[in-house]
């Protein structure tokens, strides 16, 4: 799996405990939206590349046969500040894990046809200073971020096939709206609480998880 990152040198900050974190600053970016300390993504069918925003065309809306779709995501602050929220623990800083989450409703939003799927990235030490990323959602990537559902056909995440069974599902005639939310996100902890553990049959001290999302965005694709 390939993802979007910043190029430029990387700066590796030593964190003892107790240290105080350093806000970097993010950077500058026309499209990055922060509200309640969470980000937002943008897609394409274009390339999305770091350095040049200029050339982006951002849609919300594709259909079938509209290859590749990338999505950018912008968050709120670089990886090395969100990897230091929450003291007893931080998935980025302990697990070195991102977690994206996506989910696909359709029109009715009926729960029994949601689909959705985690993906896990490693949090490299070169990713210190990034504050956005890019995914490629294309079935035919060969370094797509997101694996095929479940039950579905192929290597990689394939929005037209899963539009297709859902309107089967639903009896419904095409076209047909999906709509696919992408979240990247971590747990972190700033307190804990006791609780029994059966298997070691003793009391033990367990962390308080809250799961953060650094960026969320959605998009609509309509299979015809």
């Amino acid at each position: 799996m390939r993802l979007g990152g910043l190029s430029s040198s990387v700066l590796i900050l030593v964190l003892l405990a107790g240290a105080v974190t350093v806000a970097q600053a993010l950077t500058p970016s026309k499209y990055r939206q922060i509200h309640n300390d969470e980000g937002n993504c943008v897609f394409s069918t274009g390339d999305l590349p770091l350095a040049d925003e200029d050339s982006y065309a951002l849609r919300t809306a594709f259909g079938s046969g509209e290859h590749p779709v990338q999505a950018r995501c912008y968050f709120p602050a670089s990886m090395n500040e969100m990897a230091q929220r929450g003291p007893v623990y931080n998935e980025l800083r302990d697990d070195r894990n991102l977690r994206v989450y996506v989910q696909i409703e359709s029109p009715s939003r009926a729960p029994d046809l949601t689909r959705s799927v985690t993906v896990n990235f490693s949090y490299k030490d070169f990713m210190t200073e990034w504050d956005r990323m890019r995914y490629f959602l294309d079935p035919g990537h060969p370094d797509c971020s997101v694996k095929a559902l479940q039950g579905f056909s192929g290597t990689c995440l394939d929005l037209d096939q899963v539009a297709r069974r859902m309107a089967e599902q639903e009896k419904a005639s095409l076209p047909y709206t999906v709509t696919m939310c992408i979240t990247p996100q971590y747990s972190h902890a700033s307190t804990t609480e006791r609780r029994y553990d059966e298997q070691r049959e003793a009391w033990v001290e367990s962390p308080v998880l809250e799961v953060h999302a650094a960026a969320s965005g959605c998009l609509d694709y309509t299979a015809q």
